[in-house]
């Protein structure tokens, strides 16, 4: 039978000796490096800041500063003219939808409201054509992009339309 020695245990103390020789030999070996590395050039300076005028506070209107389109400009705009000429082009249609099947006795709608003139349809037709045209005589006066114009007419041109299939399937 062989006899083993036994192992003695290290203690806190021999720990902390051993870590601080080791830091002790890492440090002077960086510094003997350190020393052979050539000194490097300092850090460009800033200049001094100018002096520049602050930003303009904006406010709900100061600062919107849209292009002077002339009216003209934009009343003979291709743009302009064929959204208000389509909104006016629906409007007459669903006018004269109304007065034929009212002037030709097909209606057999309850609420008959008795048979009106073009005159008055297209007048009941106006307020939705102004709103259209003065939306898009705005856009254009503040020149904004011209491919969001039909979304200005795709709510009244959908009123039209049902009201026009309305009285097409509701009239025989």
């Amino acid at each position: 039978m062989k006899r083993v020695t036994p192992v003695t245990p290290v203690t806190p103390v021999k720990q902390v000796l051993i870590i601080l020789s080791l830091a002790v030999i890492i440090s002077a070996s960086a510094r003997s490096a350190a020393q052979s590395v050539p000194d490097l050039p300092d850090a460009p300076r800033t200049q001094p800041a100018q002096y520049t005028q602050p930003a303009a506070k904006c406010g709900p209107w100061s600062c919107w500063n849209y292009p002077d389109v002339p009216t003209l400009e934009v009343l003979r705009s291709r743009s302009f003219l064929l959204s208000v000429g389509g909104e006016v082009g629906l409007a007459i249609g669903n006018a004269e939808v109304i007065h034929s099947k009212e002037a030709h006795g097909q209606c057999s709608i309850l609420n008959h409201r008795g048979l009106e003139s073009r005159g008055r349809l297209y007048l009941g037709q106006a307020p939705i054509v102004a709103v259209v045209g003065v939306v898009d005589f705005v856009w254009g006066k503040v020149k904004g992009p011209k491919y969001i114009v039909p979304g200005f007419n795709a709510y009244p041109a959908i009123v039209h339309i049902r009201n026009m299939v309305h009285w097409e399937e509701d009239c025989y």
